[in-house]
């Protein structure tokens, strides 16, 4: 048994994903199970509210007893964000190091 005991593996920490603008913690538990190849499937109500799509990368974390998957966000989905930020006061190129 690993040193951390039995957990509960979940999918935390989702970045805006195409499928919904901003995902709510859910509180349903799928228990999935660890192959001979230390693969695990996540259950399809997870993947379809997260917008996962087969091949997309994750970060993976051991945060105390909980293991983390955070799905990789394509560049391209944060062109924009910072459209009509205020950038007065900010410092010029020179002074940041």
């Amino acid at each position: 048994m690993p040193p951390w005991g039995s957990l509960w593996k979940g999918v935390g920490g989702m970045a805006k994903t195409k499928a919904s603008p901003k995902l709510k913690p859910t509180r349903s538990k799928n228990w999935v199970t660890l192959s001979s190849k230390y693969q695990v499937v996540i259950p399809k109500e997870i993947r379809e509210r997260a917008g996962l799509e087969p091949g997309q990368k994750f970060l993976v974390m051991l945060e105390g007893e909980t293991i983390r998957l955070v799905p990789q966000v394509p560049l391209e989905s944060l062109l924009g964000i910072a459209k009509g930020a205020n950038i007065e006061g900010l410092r010029e190129k020179v002074d940041r190091m």
